[in-house]
């Protein structure tokens, strides 16, 4: 049955042929970071872990990822008990080359490539799998060293194939309904200082890029963030071990900067993107701390992730090109989850041009310049600055951009800065006085406004309106307000104001 199955494969490639090129990039390692054959694994693992999930195969509390690193055996291997692949769907993709039964925007990868990823860093890939209901389990090897050293502009893909490829079938008799798929890499190279075996960097560099959970223990506002981002497809987070240890991300409540220094997360605050139809694009948050220096590399914490499926986007200074200085990047803790309705590139190290990207372009920006601010009020009031400049424009850079805030994250916002007792009293500085009443005044009418008027203060919903309409309408909503007479004149006249200059 073995020799059936490998001729059917031979079969389906006939009159094929492949680039060199194409063997090449497989086989010398398509990645700049050795390490990314880990997310490009761990994101096979999740979309069929995923797919069990939503035909019942199995549920959530059971699922896991298992990845064990052996610099004795000088093996790697990936495992999960997701829904594994039929003899038809093995017999099909598993000796094939950039052929997947993935769908663009419906997981995390679907070129087909990263199953192979690891032949540029072993000498054989092993791929073992079963489904539920299949009798047998399928395993399929393929051995790099053919691959290397080609020199014909073109290869026969069914030479290259009955080359590199074998193919065998194990007829179950014990555990019939077992599921699951196994990646196995067979005397993997050396690389540096031999880091595909370094047990804890490979640990801390899949508590960034892999889709694991947060750990409640530690970070307090997990719960908070998982039911703020659980709308955007992917979200959801797996176990998964190393070794036989659980990887849980690394945020926490304190913040370890570097040596003995150490801050605290004092709060986060919740934001989101749209697109022109104010329907959702991306959901994040940003971490509230006392921004007393950068965080180091070896925090694991420090810059805004991008994530998709909730696996890492690039690298940490994602946002840098969106800041006023790039530096910044390490002084915030966050991260953005983006909707598959984006395009990710080969290289999953940014997303493909699109009207979607363009629109979170624009609002990254938005981002960038509000977290901006944070940074160089935070200079200087660590220089112990007193003007009340610092305390006036912390107020406004919140308003100015509360269309990326959620309804519930502006009110915080409002009431956090009400707290303050700052805002509170009365400055010696008369000019600063009203500017500081000013302020404090918007800000109670933005916690006691009504929906209709909080939804009207979030800017995405005036982008295709005439100004004069925005007038029109803005003094509607204050006139039914129940609001004292000079409130009102007030807001009017906060929105009139722009429209005068």
């Amino acid at each position: 049955m073995a020799s059936a199955l490998f001729a059917h494969l031979i079969m389906n490639h006939l009159d094929n042929s492949v680039g060199v090129q194409l063997l090449d990039i497989v086989t010398s390692g398509m990645y700049s970071d050795p390490r990314m054959i880990f997310r490009e694994y761990v994101q096979n693992a999740a979309d069929s872990i995923e797919k069990a999930i939503k035909e019942k195969v199995i549920d959530s509390t059971s699922a896991k990822i298992d990845i064990d690193i052996s610099p004795s055996s000088r093996t790697i291997t990936i495992f999960d008990n997701g829904i594994g692949m039929t003899q038809q769907e093995a017999n099909k993709l598993l000796g094939s080359l950039a052929l997947s039964s993935k769908n663009s925007g419906d997981d995390r990868g679907f070129r087909g490539i990263g199953r192979l990823g690891g032949l540029g860093y072993c000498d054989q890939v092993i791929l073992e799998t079963k489904s539920a209901d299949a009798e047998n389990i399928v395993t399929v090897s393929w051995k790099a060293t053919p691959f290397r050293g080609k020199s014909s502009n073109f290869i026969s893909l069914d030479s290259i194939l009955a080359e590199c490829t074998k193919t065998n079938l194990t007829t179950v008799i014990n555990n019939r309904h077992e599921h699951f798929f196994k990646v196995k890499l067979i005397n993997v190279q050396r690389f540096g200082d031999d880091v595909l075996f370094d047990e804890n960097n490979i640990y801390q560099y899949l508590t960034q890029v892999a889709p694991v959970p947060y750990d409640c223990e530690l970070f307090s506002f997990s719960k908070i963030i998982e039911n703020h981002i659980n709308s955007i497809d992917g979200t959801q987070p797996f176990r998964l071990f190393l070794n036989k240890k659980e990887v849980k991300k690394n945020y926490s409540d304190r913040i370890h900067i570097r040596g003995e220094k150490y801050d605290q997360i004092s709060n986060i605050h919740l934001f989101e993107f749209s697109d022109n139809k104010n329907e959702i694009l991306a959901k994040g948050w940003y971490a509230q701390t006392n921004y007393l220096a950068s965080l180091s590399n070896d925090s694991g914490v420090g810059g805004i992730r991008f994530r998709q499926g909730n696996i890492e986007v690039g690298d940490a200074f994602m946002l840098s090109p969106y800041l006023s200085e790039a530096r910044f990047s390490a002084w915030h803790i966050g991260e953005i989850h983006f909707s598959y309705r984006l395009k990710l590139n080969a290289r999953r190290d940014d997303f493909e041009l699109s009207p979607e990207y363009e629109r979170c372009t624009e609002q990254l920006s938005q981002l960038g310049r509000h977290l901006g601010y944070i940074i160089r009020a935070a200079s200087k009031k660590r220089g112990k600055t007193t003007d009340n400049t610092l305390l006036i424009n912390k107020a406004r850079t919140f308003l100015e951009n509360s269309s990326l805030f959620t309804k519930e994250g502006r009110a915080d916002i409002a009431r956090y800065l009400l707290a303050r007792k700052e805002l509170l009293v009365h400055s010696k500085e008369s000019n600063s006085s009203k500017q500081i009443d000013s302020i404090r005044s918007l800000l109670e009418d933005l916690i006691q406004a009504t929906p209709d008027l909080l939804d009207y203060i979030d800017g995405r919903k005036l982008r295709h309106k005439k100004p004069i309409d925005v007038l029109e309408n803005s003094i509607r909503i204050i006139e039914g307000l129940d609001f004292p007479l000079e409130k009102k004149i007030l807001l009017i006249k906060s929105i009139i104001e722009p429209y005068r200059r």
